[in-house]
């Protein structure tokens, strides 16, 4: 099985808790794949999906500093001491000891990128954080199981498939998640404890005995949707 890895809250922290989390310097709004090239339908990946596309991104305009400030948090607390959490979108940043469970699983595939972090204060969070974008691009969802049915991409002068065995498709996220029941073929995925899906947009997958090392090494933050069927 496979589940959908989500930033999320502490149980125990306090309703309406939320973080500003500034850029001090860089271009976070410009910040591009390194890889732009087009692998389905005949547009390339949205500014919204690339930091959840499988592709590593540029680093030459990628912030080196951030400030954050806690709004409604617990006081006794850093401003920042999630282990996986959201910037300001779909960036993703992460902790050493996020990075340290994927390594052991998937050695040198995602990108983990140095930057520091400080409170509202201007002081030094002593955590080790990193832009996180994984690195694993695949097309594993089996369109015939898989609800709800998959959508045809519409071609275009452009238009590539990944597939050689059908047409390229999208899951359809305009339904509700509650009815989302994506099947994935194991002889795609491989080995990939980690990795995005092409054909589901917005959406890192891990596997099972992933999330159990996250859960095993408390990490904070590290939520799962799911499980979703792997066959």
């Amino acid at each position: 099985m496979t589940w959908s890895l989500r930033a999320t809250f502490p149980e125990d922290e306090l309703k309406g808790c939320g973080w500003d989390i500034e850029p001090l310097d860089g271009d976070l709004s410009n910040v591009k794949l390194v890889d732009l090239s087009v692998d389905i339908g005949h547009w390339p990946i949205p500014i919204t999906e690339y930091w959840s596309s499988g592709r590593h991104m540029d680093t030459a305009k990628l912030p080196t500093r951030l400030r954050v400030k806690a709004i409604g948090c617990r006081k006794d607390r850093p401003a920042l001491y999630q282990d996986f959490t959201a910037s300001m979108g779909s960036d993703t940043l992460a902790s050493a000891a996020f990075r340290d469970v994927v390594e052991a699983y998937d050695p040198g595939v995602h990108q983990f990128v140095p930057v520091q972090v400080e409170d509202a204060r201007g002081g030094a969070i002593e955590r080790d954080y990193f832009w996180f974008a994984p690195g694993h691009r695949i097309f594993a969802l089996d369109a015939d199981r898989t609800r709800p049915p998959m959508l045809p991409y519409p071609e275009g002068p452009e238009w590539t498939n990944p597939h050689s065995d059908r047409p390229a498709m999208r899951f359809d996220r305009k339904q509700r998640s509650e009815t989302w029941a994506p099947v994935f073929r194991a002889d795609k995925i491989g080995d990939r404890d980690l990795f995005c899906d092409g054909e589901f947009r917005r959406q890192i997958f891990m596997s099972d005995r992933l999330k159990r090392a996250f859960e095993a090494a408390g990490v904070v933050g590290v939520g799962a949707i799911g499980p979703y069927t792997v066959v």
